[in-house]
């Protein structure tokens, strides 16, 4: 965060610093970028029947529902979230499941998995993970083209076991000091 002439709080790129959800953020970015930790912004927890939980930091936002639910962990696997703990104040744990088989989605002209693009399938592995293993959110898709037709809604990824599944890394959420 910079003074501007005027003494108003902006950010790096010129922008007012309006409200303090605003502030919030700014200060998690710088906190995120001097230190070796995720740092969390916000926690939403979910509530009713079927809770949507979402878990907030300086860059993007993870959830425990498609599409924010598909992560890459620093261990370059892709897990599905499907809840979100809260242990402490800070401490956070992602349960979820890990996809078992993981592809190259292409060879030519490169190795798709050296940039941790991958077809996946077959997530089947429950376990848990402390917020500091995600190295960032991903994007999946249905690589089958039948999955992806405009009158055809979107399968679940973590019920649907036998569909493939591409997924890509969103690169401005990849954390920057795992790279």
């Amino acid at each position: 965060m910079e003074i501007s002439l005027y003494l108003l709080p902006t950010r790096a790129g010129g922008t007012i610093v309006t409200d303090e959800e605003m502030l919030k953020i700014e200060v998690a970015s710088y906190e995120a970028r001097n230190s070796d930790k995720a740092v969390v912004v916000d926690w939403k927890p979910g509530r009713g029947n079927n809770p949507t939980e979402k878990l907030v930091f300086p860059d993007y936002a993870i959830s425990n529902k498609f599409p924010n639910n598909v992560l890459l962990m620093k261990d370059n696997g892709v897990v599905v979230c499907t809840k979100i703990v809260k242990k402490s104040n800070k401490v956070f744990q992602v349960k979820g499941l890990r996809f078992r088989k993981q592809d190259d989605a292409f060879t030519v002209p490169y190795i798709s998995s050296r940039f941790n693009t991958h077809l996946v399938s077959k997530p089947e592995t429950y376990d848990i993970w402390n917020i500091n293993a995600i190295k960032g959110n991903m994007f999946a898709c249905p690589f089958n083209p039948k999955h992806c037709t405009v009158n055809t809604p979107i399968p679940d990824i973590v019920t649907e076991k036998t569909i493939v599944w591409l997924v890509t890394p969103l690169r401005q959420t990849i954390n920057k000091q795992t790279e």
